[in-house]
């Protein structure tokens, strides 16, 4: 007999939005995992569901004030099974930004909750990913509270098992299509991008990664096929934006639109191309956009290799 019928992702929302409003353990254990260290000072607040009208919806925010002062936030996504949507992540990363814009906080990390297999699978980019199957490990050792922390574990645990009884990411044979026929262009006119063998993919799967030979594992290179963007993560780079922004700025004579961004803890180089909709289109009908966004793409690589790449 199973502990309930179902868990939804909302069951998790109010479960993790109840920790951070009534207990100070949670909190202080959820930012140190997110920002990697012991951060919290004091208690702010927590709010589910927040939409933005222009940059969509986080599932939950929590603010605190923080040791240094400074007024920090986590902008929380929550999935058990669903399917991520385009540029889910980045929606993250610019809601987080627009709050520090507006002086809401001084500093954010953008964090996915999800069970394990789930994050293994999933593409979007975030600050952070915790597994249910570790916030389950931090409930069964809160024996100082035993009934109520296994009461939470369990909950939790059953989102994991009812993850594995079927409720899967569902695959999209058109994206899975676009995304091998793709592939199959690259291994014939693009070898040194090496873009891997693609899994199959859900519809709001429409990034397309390499790993082109020479990048180390800490950079990201991707096509952006729906959002109309060859992107370049330097990832946990943040640090060293204003040299890596030096390095390369004036590869916008070469590649127009180029930018060199700050994205939380990372850094990006961005150049705009025309953009596609693989739900809509065929990889054919689709050919000459993609191959001038991969020319493009190769071309920004053999500059950046030549340049040396940061570590």
């Amino acid at each position: 007999m199973n502990f309930v019928a179902s868990v939804t992702e909302r069951d998790i929302d109010f479960l993790v939005l109840e920790e951070l409003q009534v207990s100070h353990e949670f909190r202080d254990w959820l930012s140190a995992r997110v920002f990697e260290r012991p951060v919290l000072k004091s208690h702010v607040g927590a709010w589910h569901s927040v939409v933005d009208p222009v940059h969509g919806e986080s599932d939950l925010i929590f603010m605190f004030n923080a040791e240094d002062g400074s007024t920090k936030a986590i902008l929380i996504e929550n999935k058990i099974s669903a399917n991520a949507q385009p540029d889910q992540g980045r929606r993250y990363t610019e809601r987080g930004e627009k709050g520090k814009a507006e002086e809401v906080w001084q500093e954010y990390q953008t964090c996915m909750i999800a069970p394990r297999r789930y994050l293994e699978c999933q593409t979007e980019i975030y600050d952070c990913q915790i597994s249910y199957e570790e916030v389950m490990a931090y409930f069964v050792a809160g024996r100082s509270k035993a009934n109520r922390s296994d009461y939470r574990a369990t909950m939790m645990l059953e989102a994991v098992k009812q993850d594995r009884r079927g409720y899967k990411q569902k695959v999209d044979d058109r994206m899975t299509a676009f995304a091998f026929d793709y592939w199959k262009h690259v291994q014939e006119s693009y070898p040194t991008l090496a873009m891997p063998v693609p899994k199959p993919r859900a519809a709001g799967n429409n990034w397309i990664s390499f790993l082109p030979v020479g990048f180390p594992r800490s950079i990201d290179v991707v096509h952006q096929l729906s959002a109309g963007y060859l992107k370049v993560f330097f990832k946990q780079m943040a640090p060293e934006f204003e040299a890596i922004r030096d390095r390369y700025q004036d590869l916008t004579s070469q590649f127009p639109g180029l930018e060199v961004e700050l994205t939380s803890k990372s850094v990006a180089i961005s150049i705009p191309v025309d953009s596609v909709k693989p739900l809509e289109v065929s990889f054919d009908a689709a050919r000459t956009i993609i191959v001038a966004a991969l020319d493009t793409l190769s071309r920004l690589v053999q500059e950046l290799q030549r340049r040396g790449v940061p570590s």
